[in-house]
């Protein structure tokens, strides 16, 4: 089996656990975005305080993409909140943390510049407020995903956007629903519907581009990761998105390895299809390193197959 079949093989079935939701044991990466608000958010925070244990609440920047990020984060029941400088909490809701748990998004009041050339702004009316009925069936949601009842938890996204048709985190979630029990169609229209209500939200272009992949539309994939990697600033996840897709469309390009090595740290399959290109654009020897990275990364897939590649390459 040629290196390039070997990765394909392994990689085709990640694509969709290692690029949709965080993964680990214990301790958990949290991921989200920022809409709305402000146009200059460098001067607030997201804070993350555990409701049930009451421990200290952990705090993360917001990105100039406006995008923020939590690491080891045990699961369990979150506030997260957004607040300025001087403490005002602009948004605040619950989130559950744990291995189904995607990316998520904190919508701002929207704001008006009382003296637009100077930048200052006052607060308006929030964006969107998403009725108590429809974030009830949200959370319901949450707790159907917590409890391992996919269609459950479908089914209440559904009565979410039912009863509010603009509700964005709904559709994300039921897009990832849907992907994570093989609908991928209707995924993708979840995904597409999303991006409709905020083309601006990142996460559901690279959600969108995992769908793609996963019905292998590698060339629509690419264009999506695209759209992701100029809201995200180019995540982890979103560079190995937009590598696989490159990679499954024969594109072995200087790009697909950059954007496949970048990510290897938190996707270790990206390694094989890294070495596949690596292999085609004749650097023989860092291929043979990404290979062997690959077999010390615990119990790796296809051993056999991957040392049987690495023995050919000379």
């Amino acid at each position: 089996m040629s290196g390039y079949r070997v990765a394909a093989a392994i990689c085709a079935t990640a694509v969709l656990a290692t690029s949709l939701f965080a993964q680990g044991d214990r301790f958990y990466r949290l991921r989200g975005e920022v809409s709305g608000g402000p146009q200059d958010q460098s001067s607030l925070t997201v804070e993350l305080g555990d409701v049930m244990k009451h421990s200290p609440t952990e705090r993360s920047a917001i990105t100039r993409n406006r995008t923020f990020e939590f690491h080891n984060i045990a699961g369990g029941t979150y506030q997260i909140r957004v607040v300025t400088q001087d403490g005002t909490i602009l948004r605040q809701e619950q989130v559950n943390v744990n291995q189904f748990t995607g990316e998520i998004t904190l919508t701002l009041p929207d704001v008006q510049g009382d003296h637009p050339n100077s930048g200052s702004v006052s607060l308006g009316q929030l964006k969107h407020k998403v009725p108590s009925k429809a974030k009830k069936a949200f959370a319901a949601a949450q707790k159907k995903t917590e409890a391992g009842d996919s269609e459950g938890a479908i089914a209440k996204l559904h009565e979410a956007i039912a009863l509010d048709p603009e509700y964005f985190e709904a559709y994300n979630n039921l897009g990832c629903r849907l992907l994570n029990v093989d609908r991928a169609p209707e995924a993708i229209q979840a995904f597409q519907r999303a991006i409709e209500i905020d083309a601006h939200a990142p996460y559901a272009h690279a959600n969108l581009a995992a769908a793609l992949l996963f019905v292998h539309q590698p060339a629509d994939a690419e264009a999506a990761a695209r759209v992701a990697m100029e809201t995200d600033g180019g995540i982890s996840k979103t560079k190995y998105l937009l590598g696989m897709s490159l990679f499954h469309q024969h594109k072995f390009t200087r790009e697909a390895a950059q954007n496949l090595r970048q990510s290897e740290e938190d996707f270790p399959n990206a390694r094989l299809a890294a070495a596949a290109v690596l292999e085609r654009l004749g650097e023989v020897k860092e291929a043979k390193v990404e290979l062997n990275t690959y077999l010390n990364t615990g119990t790796p897939e296809k051993r056999t197959e991957v040392k049987a590649w690495l023995s050919r390459l000379k």
